[in-house]
């Protein structure tokens, strides 16, 4: 359900999630006398129903009642949310002895990293270019060829061909090479991004700095436009309204600033521009908007399967190598020409 309503991103899933928090059997309850349970439901059902009935007349103008109306039972809602569903608190935030136990139930908001390539991999990676697996057919064909036809003892005959596979290892060798030393310099950049990311959250009515890895569903984020703070997971925005506006063009395109109001969804990876907020973690890692984007970047594991049959290579890689193929088929075939001849 918090999955849903981070996709849609709407008040209806935002109402559909509240549903699920309602029991269903109303039998054996005492209705003149009810208790403080039953009296939290019943609240909570009448706030769903004026939250459906916003959906069907809306929307309002933003200066009339009803549109004022609206925004404070999302509010309303966004703090049921936080409080019934996430059993955390908009003041105090969680308890931290909570913290593992959150990681394990809702998951981490880390991207598990893609398992490094070993070099003997990367050799036969580079190996499959085509242009090198004609040289490397030509070289064996040179060395045989000149072995076998040349006059009298073959002393230094299979020099060439020798030197054609010598060519082709150095090039397997340093483009191995240069691609295994790749790997860990990306793995130092994003431990260093990682250290030096932090977030302010409130957990047990304290304001502490975490770093993004450590966040989990049910966290108080703060976030102002001061330092334009990223936001590391979805969240569902509290109240009190201030102005906050968010840069979502790195997930949509659209360079307008998207002003947010409580109720409204953040999505992970997106930028405050303006104002400040308060809001409450709702997905996190692969589960999140960001995270599912990362896990196909950076090919983590979480994601290898939907990675399958995708082309790596940009369109000018894509081009070249088939210039390549091109011209390593028409000198094939002028050599076949003339060795024949």
């Amino acid at each position: 359900d918090l999955a849903t309503l981070s996709n849609d991103r709407t008040r209806a899933a935002l109402i559909a999630c509240l549903e699920k928090a309602v029991p269903k059997d109303d039998e054996g309850k005492d209705t003149e006398a009810p208790t403080d349970d039953e009296a939290m439901y019943s609240n909570l059902k009448q706030l769903i129903e004026k939250m459906k009935k916003d959906e069907e007349n809306g929307p309002f103008d933003e200066h009339s009642a009803e549109y004022h109306e609206a925004e404070k039972n999302a509010d309303l809602g966004a703090n049921i949310l936080t409080s019934l569903l996430l059993r955390s608190s908009p003041e105090s935030g969680i308890d931290p002895r909570e913290v593992e136990h959150r990681r394990e139930f809702f998951g981490t908001n880390a991207i598990s990293e893609k398992k490094l390539d070993s070099f003997c991999q990367l050799c036969w990676e580079a190996i499959q270019d085509f242009v090198l697996i004609m040289l490397i057919v030509l070289g064996i064909i040179s060395i045989v060829v000149e072995v076998t036809t040349h006059p009298g003892d073959c002393t230094t005959c299979w020099i060439e061909g020798a030197a054609i596979l010598c060519s082709v290892c150095i090039v397997v060798f340093v483009t191995a090479g240069i691609d295994y030393a790749k790997q860990f310099a990306f793995i130092r950049l994003t431990k260093s991004l990682h250290e030096t990311n932090t977030k302010s959250v409130i957990r047990d009515g304290k304001q502490v700095n975490v770093i993004d890895d450590d966040i989990v569903v049910g966290d108080i984020l703060s976030v102002n436009s001061h330092n334009l703070a990223s936001i590391p997971a979805d969240c569902v925005l509290l109240g009190p309204i201030a102005d906050l506006k968010m840069d979502e063009s790195t997930l949509t395109g659209e360079s307008k600033a998207i002003t947010k109001r409580p109720g409204d969804v953040v999505l992970s990876g997106t930028n405050a521009i303006q104002g400040s907020g308060r809001m409450v973690v709702i997905a996190v890692g692969i589960n999140s908007v960001a995270g599912k984007i990362r896990a196909r970047v950076y090919e983590s594991e979480d994601h290898d399967d939907d990675l399958e049959g995708e082309d790596e290579n940009s369109p000018l890689f894509v081009k070249l190598d088939l210039i390549a193929k091109q011209i390593g088929i028409a000198g094939t075939v002028f050599a076949a020409i003339a060795f024949v001849a």
